[in-house]
């Protein structure tokens, strides 16, 4: 699995703003992403009479891609997606091996 963060200091959910500044630095978002790529951008959105400015990251991998946002005054996890192109491995629970 990949992850922004380690699992002590929150795994994928919660990034501390100060990671997303970072990680916004020193990986722009420049297009479409390709294999072995991270890239990250600031979005805001709103409903109603509240907004939300997040940190947006996308990671593209061979087998697949991880798109994260974390809400940037709080740290939290606001959505996670993973694809993979590959099928899950789905074992017989009456095979021992």
């Amino acid at each position: 699995m990949d992850a922004l963060v380690t699992i002590d200091t929150g795994g994928d959910f919660w990034m501390s703003p100060q990671k997303q500044a970072a990680v916004l630095r020193e990986h722009p978002w420049t297009g479409a992403a390709r294999p072995g790529q991270m890239m990250a951008r600031t979005r805001t959105w709103q409903s109603g009479n509240q907004s939300w400015t997040a940190t947006v990251v996308i990671s593209q991998g061979d087998a697949g891609r991880t798109f994260w946002v974390y809400d940037q005054a709080t740290g939290r996890l606001l959505y996670l997606s993973r694809i993979s192109r590959h099928a899950p491995d789905i074992r017989d629970p009456r095979d021992p091996g």
